[in-house]
């Protein structure tokens, strides 16, 4: 019996991302060994970030949410040992994750209490902001603005990719990305945009990484985040 159309065309599509999956794991930033986390001294930390590359590794092609999954995975587990190990007190660790002076916020004295957001948050104001020459309008010159580096970005889009798959709403969060991404789609390209344009265009740019797919850009991100936090964690780890 001849194949639809259709089938012909998710067949094609599976193969596509068959090949690509295999291109990708030639990428030469974090090869598909485990070699590049015996820096870690702490043995039950590493064998977990060495489980989940693995797992990220045997992703199937057809499951990009997955291999967010591990991505993240990992990005949060180096998170948490490095802002375990960098406190010698709980003083220290609440001081840092103190915002402000708002009095009916509650001090955090564990890591494991504190939302990943929020660490994130501040890693990526600590390690992850450049400096970019832009044109002021109002002074009509060059200046130079601190801005989010294109890693800060993707992070935030492997988290979207995480948070958004492991709930079981399938329904609503595909309705609502779909509505989303139309939106985003015609205000792009907008040279001025509203305030909520802005908040629909950082929406959509997330959608529009999940639908990419793209298994390379993730290893890469996940490989240069690893080369940052490797840094501050020697800084702070005791060998064993």
């Amino acid at each position: 019996m001849e194949q639809s159309y259709e089938g012909l065309k998710n067949e094609l599509d599976n193969l596509k991302k068959i090949v690509f999956r295999i291109m990708d794991y030639n990428f030469p930033d974090l090869d598909a060994n485990i070699k590049h986390y015996n820096f870690i001294t702490d043995e039950v930390v590493r064998r977990q970030l060495e489980l989940d590359f693995l797992k990220m590794m045997q992703t199937p092609a057809s499951n990009f949410n997955e291999y967010c999954h591990y991505s993240f995975f990992q990005i949060e587990n180096l998170l948490n040992y490095y802002y375990t190990i960098r406190f010698n007190s709980k003083e220290e660790l609440t001081k840092y994750f103190t915002f402000g002076n708002d009095p009916n916020e509650k001090a955090k004295g564990r890591v494991s209490e504190i939302p990943y957001s929020t660490k994130w948050a501040k890693f990526a104001q600590e390690f992850l902001i450049e400096e970019k020459e832009v044109f002021d309008k109002i002074t009509n010159s060059k200046v130079l603005k601190k801005k989010p580096t294109p890693l800060n970005y993707d992070i935030q889009k492997i988290a979207y990719v995480r948070n958004s798959s492991i709930h079981r709403n399938t329904i609503d969060i595909d309705k609502y990305e779909n509505d989303t991404y139309k939106k985003y789609l015609e205000i792009k390209s907008k040279q001025s945009k509203s305030q909520d344009e802005w908040k629909i265009y950082n929406e959509g740019n997330k959608i529009e990484f999940k639908k990419s797919e793209s298994f390379s850009l993730v290893k890469k991100r996940t490989a240069e985040f690893l080369k940052i936090i490797e840094i501050e964690i020697k800084k702070h780890q005791k060998e064993e």
